[in-house]
């Protein structure tokens, strides 16, 4: 077998034991003169496991790498040195300037076009359906030739593209993250091929293909970890810099799979299998999970990617085109995302701008959200590849709870400097780091969700749907707990029982949709203050808002296509440093100063905003006035500011059982049916949402401890055991409630997770509830005396 065939058996081989027993027939497999360590670093292990903690970040990576390759053929084609100042400064500047792809947005193609474009990187999915899935990532990008294969794509921790500003893999780890999440061995083939229409730079290799596969050996002969190696030609040295690649010429070769088990062909580029690739979460037709999974993952990608699937799946298509969430979104907007959104806004935290865009997916039940999201809230992206999220707990902690499923938050981190996206990223690009600026961005989230009107209308719609069917039926449910909690000295101590249940909303809104759709204009025709130009600001205040009236699109200062900006300027001097947040959202922008540090009473500030749009005539221009007065008290902001303060009134005038009462919420049973709809399973017992206004109560009557109670019951005994159920349930929440706030002073985090513990503390008691009050119903003196003990037992 000559090295052609032998690569082109390798690019179909379908499982690991073939793989192996191909390299085994060719002498290659047990003889370790002729594998070559990865990065020619023994440890490289220690790097290699040490970076994307799930197999669908790991792929990720494999995916951007191929992005970089197609623009850095195309600046090599272009003649143009990729570390000048003639390179383009950005992704979205190297796909504008090499594809011609308007303003560098992929948003901004006809499908055709889009779909054309994504030809030169596919993804694919062959072999077993179950169990021995292979993927593979190929693209027509520049290549590699044999001499330079092991210090690129076979090299680790290099800085090869450190210096080239329009890609995004800087790290050097060649995608190498994948490894370990491919079979028992590790296996990985590699193949490329210098695109012919680069400079050769004498490179006497430049015309062949050269190929290899990645393995894992296992400790052994004294060495405590495993160590990732390559095979090369045939080379007995003890030096490995001297192991070359196996290499051969040929015009093209026939590997890239179809689904009639052809083969497409492939001229240039690089080809790399993983055989039996573990994203167990995700073994559907590529076109589903994996599909929403990778947009979610890649929100805003710079270059399309086709996606194709080669295994035994039923159905019509195989084949798709992955443009990332962000276009998703916009091209399903009419009919997924509530109107009004995406808005914009422009975060200044520690001098660094974050942009971020929050959608509201329509409420249409989970299957809608599930193909956005699962529990991901907020993603963190730099040049439109997700590198961090927090879950969407994040919601219900900022009061919507209702909206929690719904909600997606992108913040474009792209414009954060190196040394700040150190302090926000692990070096594995896949969560966050504990740092203050991570914890100052989060803080800045929350007060934007709590503070949004819209998001704040939607929450009240959202409620209203969910309650509106039940609020007549929870009014004897409270009853009968008021009552319990009466003829209990110790219960009435500590809950004080509220109203009866009202509707505190318009239950005649319109369910799912913001009143009627505001109609913003590209550009805006005009930008007034909605306020006073002099605002008086105590020193101990560090911010200032002023809002203003327009026409403007919700997304104005946020899109990619001509995007408007605003700027403030004190004494004709433009100073960033004042900017602390803009938002848009239906025709208010909010504009959020900081005031800056060691200000003096009497200080006067005199500021200009204007607006920066190349497509109007005006700038709208305005006048804005800061007074520094004296310091005042402040009350704080937020539910945790206010029950704190609260607290401490009330143990100022003595009333230190106030401090720690709870109104009754409201009750709604829920079934199976609405699982869904509040994040619950057949364990599940108890969903709180909770916010400053309002308190609900879920209770799942279809727990599965519940129904093998009620199982051969009589209807009679049947009811009761659900009454008991329920009362206690809810009991239970209450307790946890005010348990946290009578011990809020003990919470160093600044806001214990009141519904998720309820959650979680109700699921663990549901399985012993009932069983545990039947078996007490029945004891007396007799039963529970001492002389009735079995000592022996």
């Amino acid at each position: 077998m000559d090295n052609l065939q032998l690569a082109v058996a390798l690019a179909r081989a379908e499982k690991e034991q073939e793989v192996i027993s191909i390299l085994k027939d060719y002498g290659i497999w047990d003889d370790d003169s002729r594998w070559r360590v990865l990065g020619d670093n023994d440890n490289n292990y220690s790097t290699i496991g040490n970076q994307q903690s799930s197999a669908d970040t790991a792929l990720v990576e494999k995916i951007i790498n191929s992005i970089d390759a197609i623009l850095m053929k195309e600046c090599g084609i272009n003649h143009i040195d990729m570390t000048s100042n003639s390179a383009p400064s950005s992704m979205r500047a190297a796909m504008k300037q090499f594809l011609n792809v308007p303003q560098g947005e992929i948003a901004y193609l006809e499908t055709k076009e889009r779909n054309k474009l994504s030809e030169s990187i596919m993804l694919l999915a062959t072999g077993q359906r179950r169990g021995e899935e292979n993927l593979i990532i190929c693209d027509r990008g520049e290549g590699q030739t044999p001499n330079k294969m092991p210090d690129t794509i076979l090299s680790i921790s290099r800085s090869n593209k450190l210096s080239v500003p329009f890609v995004q893999g800087k790290f050097n780890m060649g995608g190498t993250g994948s490894l370990v999440f491919c079979g028992e061995h590790s296996l990985q083939l590699v193949i490329s091929k210098r695109c012919p229409e680069l400079p050769s730079d004498d490179d006497t290799s430049f015309t062949y293909w050269s190929f290899t596969v990645i393995r894992r050996d296992p400790p052994r002969n004294g060495r405590r970890s495993s160590m990732y190696t390559y095979f090369t030609d045939i080379n007995k040295t003890t030096s490995s810099a001297y192991k070359q690649l196996l290499r051969f010429k040929a015009e093209s070769l026939d590997i890239i799979p179809t689904k009639d088990g052809l083969y497409e062909r492939m001229e240039y580029g690089t080809f790399f299998k993983l055989f039996n690739y573990q994203i167990d979460k995700y073994k559907t037709n590529i076109m589903f999970d994996l599909y929403y999974r990778l947009a979610l993952l890649m929100p805003h990608l710079a270059h399309p990617i086709r996606l194709r699937e080669c295994r035994n799946f039923g159905g019509h298509y195989f084949e798709t085109t992955l443009s990332g969430l962000e276009i998703r979104l916009h091209d399903d907007r009419s009919k997924n995302v509530e109107n009004g959104f995406p808005d914009s806004h422009e975060m200044h935290i520690n001098g660094q701008i974050i942009l971020a865009s929050i959608y509201v997916l329509k409420n249409k039940g989970s299957n809608n959200q599930y193909h956005y999201k699962k529990n991901e809230g907020v993603l963190f992206t730099v040049n439109g590849q997700t590198q961090a999220t927090i879950s969407k707990a994040i919601f219900s902690k900022s009061g919507l709870s209702y909206l929690a499923e719904s909600i997606i938050v992108i913040l474009d981190c792209s414009q954060i400097s190196n040394e700040y996206l150190e302090k926000l990223f692990m070096n594995s690009r896949d969560r966050l780091r504990d740092s203050d600026f991570s914890r100052s961005i989060r803080e800045e989230i929350q007060i934007l969700l709590r503070e949004h009107s819209g998001l704040k209308k939607l929450q009240n719609i959202r409620r209203s749907a969910a309650l509106q069917d039940t609020l007549s039926e929870n009014k004897p449910l409270k009853d009968i707990l008021s009552k319990i909690l009466k003829k209990s000295n110790v219960l009435s101590q500590i809950f004080i029982p509220g109203h009866n249940i009202s509707s505190p909303f318009n239950i005649t809104e319109k369910r799912g949709e913001l009143e009627e759709e505001f109609k913003g204009k590209s550009h805006p025709s005009y930008f007034k203050l909605m306020s006073k130009e002099t605002k008086s600001v105590p020193k101990n205040q560090k911010k200032c808002i002023f809002r203003f009236e327009t026409d403007a699109d919700n997304d104005y200062f946020n899109r990619p296509m001509a995007p408007g900006s605003l700027a403030v300027y004190e004494n004709g001097i433009k100073k960033d440093e004042w900017l602390r947040h803009l938002g848009l959202f239906n025709g208010v922008a909010t504009l959020t100063l900081s005031i800056p540090d060691g200000i003096q009473i009497g200080d006067i500030f005199n500021l200009v905003v204007k607006i920066i749009d190349d497509c109007i005539s005006d700038d709208f221009s305005t006048d804005l006035h800061i007074n520094i007065i004296k310091e005042q008290e402040s009350a704080g902001s937020g539910s945790l500011n206010r029950k704190k303060k609260k607290k401490i009134d009330d143990k100022k005038s003595g009333n230190h059982q106030a401090s720690v009462s709870i109104d009754l919420p409201n009750i709604t049973p829920v079934t199976n049916e609405k699982w869904k709809d509040f994040d619950m399973n057949e364990e599940s017992a108890l969903v709180a949402h909770l916010t400053d206004d309002n308190q609900d109560f879920f209770i799942n009557m279809s727990n599965k401890y519940l129904l093998a109670e009620l199982k051969n019951k009589l209807p009679n005994t049947a009811e009761i055991l659900k009454a008991k159920y329920k009362y206690s349930m809810v009991l239970i929440g209450l307790s946890i409630m005010s348990y946290q706030q009578r011990h809020q002073s003990e919470n160093t985090d600044g806001n214990d997770n009141v519904e998720g513990n309820i959650s979680k503390i109700t699921s663990m008691i549901s399985p012993i509830l009932l069983p545990m009050l039947t078996a007490m119903e029945n004891m007396n003196n007799n039963t529970v005396s001492i002389d009735t003990i079995d000592e022996t037992a």
